[in-house]
Formats: C-alpha cells, sequence, structure tokens
C-alpha cells in the first residue's frame, strides 16, 4: 500500500527492507561457504576444514580479480 506512494513512509520501508534483504543473502552466503568446512572443524578434521576454507577463498579472489579485470578491460 504505503510502497507504491512517493513520500516519508516509502523512504522509510526502503532502506529497511534492502537491509534485510542483504543481512538475509549475507547468512545464506556464510553458510554456504562455511558450512561444510564448520562441520569438518567440528569432526576434528581440522587439516581438512582448513584447506577446504583456503581453496573457497582462494577462488572467491581469482573469480574477483577475473572481473575487476574483465570490467576494466571494457
Amino acid at each position: 500500500m504505503g510502497l507504491n506512494k512517493p513520500g516519508p513512509a516509502a523512504s522509510f520501508y526502503a532502506p529497511i527492507i534492502i537491509l534485510l534483504l542483504f543481512i538475509i543473502s549475507a547468512v545464506i552466503s556464510a553458510i554456504l561457504v562455511l558450512g561444510r568446512a564448520g562441520i569438518l572443524f567440528w569432526e576434528k578434521r581440522y587439516k581438512e576444514s582448513f584447506t577446504l576454507l583456503g581453496w573457497t577463498i582462494g577462488w572467491g579472489i581469482l573469480y574477483l580479480a577475473l572481473f575487476i579485470f574483465i570490467l576494466f578491460m571494457k
């Protein structure tokens, strides 16, 4: 109702909705990235846990660098 009309109500709810969506996205991403490594750590398989975490972070950095490289090449 109030989201369709521009004004104080819409400008109040929009940032709250965006922040809640960001928080939900961050939690889902953290579960996907840290879930398996956390289970391995809990099972005292420390080397496998840190190896998996290292590979995950490494690939993430590689994809980020590739994206930035492609972005600046255009």
